[in-house]
């Protein structure tokens, strides 16, 4: 088990998750990732990660889906989603059931935010 609080990114861009990762990094917060949805639904079980950023378009799979999955199952319908995207749909990723959605592009400071926005606690 790693020390730091776990948050699970289910993005398919590396360049993203390379972000991702060195922004949690600079707050103590380790992060597990996956690129595709069925990886992440896996790593979900296995991590029972603090919060789960999981985008939009994936290429093998729909986020909305992953979602859909995450919360109709109770090992993980509690752990808080952030749905992720370019193409600013905060309506219906919160209609879909995420706790929160992240618009693409966005800067270290709102993604921090959001984080402990989410999270109910400084990140």
């Amino acid at each position: 088990m790693h020390p730091h609080p776990k948050i699970l990114v289910i993005e398919d861009n590396n360049e993203l998750r390379t972000l991702f990762r060195a922004i949690l990094k600079r707050q103590h917060l380790s992060m597990v990732e996956a690129d595709d949805g069925a990886e992440g639904l896996v790593l979900a079980h296995e991590h029972k990660p603090l919060m789960i950023l999981c985008d939009v378009h994936l290429k093998n799979s729909n986020g909305y889906e992953v979602l859909r999955q995450l919360k109709a199952d109770p090992e993980t319908n509690a752990i808080p989603v952030v749905m992720v995207s370019g193409a600013h749909d905060d309506g219906a990723a919160l209609a879909a059931g995420a706790d929160a959605f992240l618009s693409k592009p966005f800067t270290a400071t709102e993604f921090l935010s959001l984080i402990r926005e989410t999270l109910g606690s400084p990140a």
